[in-house]
């Protein structure tokens, strides 16, 4: 993250981009994954790469899949209380 106290050298800059590029990339490698996948599917594609072996890459992947799952579960859940 970007703090405006700190004093930004060219090289500084760089590291930082760096950064954010393996992450965009990482972005574009979930995307490929889940291209043309639906339901069970995508969610197992997601799955597995919340279980990489990149810490980062784990968070990543993490925050898309719960994200995912968000509809899911709102469906299931009034399922369950309400039988819809």
């Amino acid at each position: 993250e970007i703090d405006s106290e700190t004093q930004w050298t060219l090289k500084r800059l760089f590291v930082w981009a760096q950064g954010v590029k393996e992450r965009l990339r990482w972005v574009a490698l979930l995307v490929d994954a889940c291209d043309g996948r639906r339901g069970t599917q995508l969610m197992a594609a997601l799955y597995g790469f919340t279980r990489h072996g990149d810490p980062d890459v784990r968070q990543l992947a993490r925050r898309v899949f719960e994200k995912a799952c968000l509809p899911i579960t709102e469906i299931l859940g009034r399922w369950i209380r309400h039988g819809e």
